[in-house]
């Protein structure tokens, strides 16, 4: 519940124009305790903001992070990956034990979390069953996550380039963020949506998630006692058709689990032929729906 309660506080303190501009605005400042001008745009508000305050960032950082350039690789494989553990251990040059004592570390810092798989491990038919060689080599990884959105924009977009940042040199950066800005918020979209989810039907208790196997990548996994509900989060700048559904009804196909609902997050709204769908066991919200979590 961190993270709504953060949103919160964001969005009070500096009142955007509308939550789209609100979610794009925390995915990048969240958790920072300053006051922004939401009538400037955004890369005027980074440059203000951030960029020409590297330094004072920086040294902030330093201090939070006890040792920045110990953690510094893995946390920009962590901004810029999958977030599963065993890639970044690869993109990161390190072994396992050693990565497990920089997460660990980091965890105490309060830096990042572990969000666990909820992938079902393949069962053998009889005991001498030849598994797959691609299902033998398969191994179920776990995934990182960044506490703090600022952080993650600061070592997807920030740290990768801070040698030309810190003397006032941006040309990189401005180039990565017009290739890369327009879906940045899409994440924190996504965790937001959990969040709404969660506490929209905060009495069944539902443990919220994503998931994720070998097969497929599902946005929304909520699990209670008797239910399960999957679905999808979409941060795009079109209406969401019908053939997302299908789209995600091919996924269920891989998934070892009765399914109750289907849901779909989206920034835009949904097409009427989607809309007008007669099914119980669809649910569909706006980015507007996420009003409840200003409240």
């Amino acid at each position: 519940m961190k993270l709504i309660e953060e949103f919160k506080v964001f969005y009070k303190r500096n009142y955007p124009d509308d939550l789209e501009l609100g979610v794009e605005l925390f995915s990048i400042f969240g958790f920072l305790d300053i006051q922004i001008d939401t009538s400037k745009n955004i890369e005027t508000l980074i440059k203000e903001l951030i960029l020409d305050n590297y330094n004072l960032y920086h040294q902030e950082l330093q201090v939070d992070l006890e040792d920045y350039n110990k953690y510094k690789k893995l946390l920009i494989s962590l901004a810029r990956g999958d977030r599963r553990i065993h890639s970044i251990s690869r993109r990161v040059n390190l072994n396992e034990v050693d990565l497990k004592i920089l997460i660990k570390e980091l965890i105490e810092l309060d830096i990042i979390n572990i969000e666990h798989s909820s992938e079902v491990p393949t069962i053998k038919d009889y005991p001498k069953q030849k598994l797959k060689k691609e299902i033998r080599a398969h191994r179920i990884s776990d995934k990182l996550r960044f506490n703090d959105p600022f952080l993650r924009f600061w070592f997807f977009f920030i740290a990768p380039y801070e040698d030309l940042i810190s003397v006032g040199n941006y040309k990189l950066f401005d180039q990565k963020y017009e290739e890369l800005g327009n879906g940045f918020s899409s994440y924190v979209f996504e965790l937001l949506s959990l969040s709404f989810l969660e506490q929209k039907y905060k009495s069944k208790k539902l443990s919220v998630s994503s998931y994720w196997d070998a097969n497929v990548e599902i946005d929304v996994f909520a699990r209670g006692s008797n239910s399960l509900y999957i679905g999808e989060c979409k941060w795009t700048n079109h209406k969401i058709i019908k053939k997302e559904l299908h789209k995600l009804e091919d996924k269920l196909e891989y998934l070892p689990f009765k399914v109750d609902k289907k849901i779909f997050f989206s920034k835009r709204g949904f097409s009427n032929e989607f809309k007008n769908l007669k099914d119980e066991t669809i649910e569909l919200y706006e980015l507007e729906d996420f009003i409840e979590l200003v409240k």
